[in-house]
């Protein structure tokens, strides 16, 4: 690798790095008025979920449900005002998975609902897909 691209590689990575935690210095007040975990069991036998959601004030209680085989079921809750959801953590079939919340950056509603998608397939890792709107279902 020739030393210009390098450079570019290198430049680029502790520039993305550098920004990756600055969209929250916006000040923007945004309030969260629900979260639903949906769990999306892909493989040909039951499994047992379980996730928690880490906030300013810490990891929530964890949370398991049962999914049948190639079904998904939902868990909503209302949370309560100030909740700031950072992160969520999962284990699924003695495997875990991780991702930051990152929904509500740029959005243009202040009251929001997050809707996060906790997927398990066989031969892969558990994953987390995130999506946030301004309405609620």
């Amino acid at each position: 690798m020739d030393s210009t691209r390098r450079q570019f590689l290198i430049g680029s990575s502790t520039t993305v790095s550098f920004l990756s935690g600055c969209t929250r210095l916006t000040g923007d007040k945004v309030t969260i008025n629900q979260l639903e975990v949906e769990l999306v069991n892909k493989t040909d036998s039951k499994q047992i979920f379980h996730f928690a959601v880490e906030t300013t004030e810490g990891l929530d209680h964890w949370q398991s449900r049962e999914v049948n085989a190639e079904t998904s079921e939902s868990v909503k809750r209302d949370v309560p005002d100030g909740y700031d959801p950072l992160a969520i953590h999962g284990v699924v079939d003695d495997q875990t998975a991780s991702g930051d919340l990152i929904g509500r950056d740029g959005m243009e509603s202040e009251e929001i609902c997050y809707h996060i998608v906790f997927e398990y397939e066989v031969g892969d890792s558990p994953s987390f897909l995130e999506s946030t709107d301004g309405r609620c279902d």
